[in-house]
């Protein structure tokens, strides 16, 4: 069943989202990954989800990423119960490899780019947990994770996709709002269909492997965050956020992509099966 409304009464709760690396009520202790062993688990844990849900097909490496995620300007954030990954979130900073929702958006996303706008896409949300309450709790928080994120890398949007009937549940707790753009149109390209199929359990589709983007579509949803400071912080639509800043080491000591270690790791293997169409 997807989660509705009642389901997240508890992001109302200021008691419910704990400052820096706490461990929340559910037992989740949030974090950076900082190692590629850790991006390993995040995305192994994004491979099964998306798998189980149907939106990709199964590869011999068993782990699912975007190509432009595997880059110097992203972060990937993870909570873990006892050790064991349970969720999962990935922001995505633009570069020349572009991002994600190029394959859909390119108009919009290059007339950002033309006004000098510095673009993060959140993508790859995953959850192996049954319990939507749990599932949305974890996604406010690793959204807490990436605004920080945006904030000390002199982003100014952070944007992703959602199922429509998602999108208030966005713009209510999430500081988002909804772009007036045409939907989504596929390019026959392998990697704008592989975005289609996956694109509603990115940062949006949060329900059953997704459950809530059949048939109601897709909206793209962006977040200013460069005017998250320009207002006092309990009118800012980041207000939630803003009362419980990440630590100051929280970002710091992220994995860094340019490492030697990629080639030599299941993501590597995951590109290179990638451009060789073995997905």
């Amino acid at each position: 069943m997807s989660p509705g409304a009642q389901d997240i009464k508890a992001l109302d709760d200021p008691n419910a989202v704990m400052p820096g690396f706490d461990v929340p009520r559910s037992g989740l202790a949030l974090m950076t990954a900082r190692t590629i062993d850790e991006v390993v688990d995040a995305w192994r844990l994004v491979y099964r989800t998306y798998l189980a849900a149907g939106r990709i097909t199964p590869n011999n490496v068993e782990l699912f990423t975007r190509p432009e995620a595997v880059g110097p300007e992203s972060a990937v954030f993870m909570g873990r119960i006892n050790g064991l990954t349970a969720t999962t979130l990935t922001a995505i900073g633009d570069s020349e490899r572009g991002l994600p929702l190029d394959c859909a958006f390119p108009t919009q996303l290059n007339a950002w780019r033309d006004e000098g706008r510095r673009l993060v896409a959140v993508d790859l949300f995953a959850d192996r947990r049954q319990q939507s309450t749990r599932r949305s709790s974890a996604l406010f928080e690793l959204l807490r994770h990436a605004f920080f994120h945006c904030l000390a890398s002199g982003a100014t949007d952070m944007l992703c996709t959602v199922p429509v009937q998602w999108q208030d549940l966005y713009t209510t707790h999430f500081g988002f709002q909804p772009v007036p753009v045409a939907p989504p149109q596929g390019s026959g390209h392998d990697d704008c269909a592989d975005e289609e199929r996956a694109a509603d359990s990115g940062a949006g589709g949060y329900g059953e492997g997704g459950e809530g983007g059949g048939g109601g579509g897709l909206q793209l949803m962006r977040a200013i965050v460069a005017d998250a400071l320009d207002v006092p912080s309990e009118r800012s639509a980041f207000a939630p956020f803003l009362k419980h800043p990440l630590p100051d080491d929280a970002l710091s000591q992220r994995f860094d992509f340019n490492s030697a270690a990629v080639a030599t790791s299941a993501v590597g293997a995951f590109l290179q099966s990638s451009e060789t169409g073995g997905r």
